[in-house]
């Protein structure tokens, strides 16, 4: 049986975050494409220039300079080709209230950067199996 790779979206302007997370997911073992985007504005424009990307999932980092996460979840969330992609932020806020936000915006899940990609690893199991 041949399974069809999850497609993943990450929205980092950080480039050792973004190195982690493509590392986690590798170690994952789930078949994912990564496509990797180092602004909202540029993921913003993947998008619309590309109609063949739709992501299943989007993990979006919430302190980016131009356009934050959350404008970025308000930008992806008028965007009818994604209505069900799962949006995770990713971030290394963990602020109570913030996540509430967050949550509230429409994301699905909210991933505290962790210091150790083994549970990052983990957290990415948890959230891309939901698709599996």
């Amino acid at each position: 049986m041949i399974t069809e790779p999850l497609v993943c979206l990450l929205i980092d302007d950080d480039h050792d975050d973004s190195e982690m997370f493509q590392l986690a997911i590798e170690r994952t073992k789930i078949p994912v494409d990564c496509i990797v985007a180092n602004s909202a504005i540029q993921a913003l424009k993947i998008l619309k220039d590309d109609e063949e990307i739709i992501p299943d999932f989007i993990f979006v980092d919430l302190n980016m300079p131009l356009m934050n996460g959350k404008e970025c979840i308000e930008e992806l969330k008028k965007m009818g080709k994604l209505k069900d992609a799962t949006i995770i932020v990713y971030s290394t806020s963990s602020n109570k209230q913030e996540i509430k936000e967050m949550l509230e915006l429409g994301a699905s899940h909210f991933i505290t950067k962790p210091s150790d990609i083994s549970h990052l690893e983990q957290a990415l199991i948890e959230c891309l199996q939901q698709k599996k």
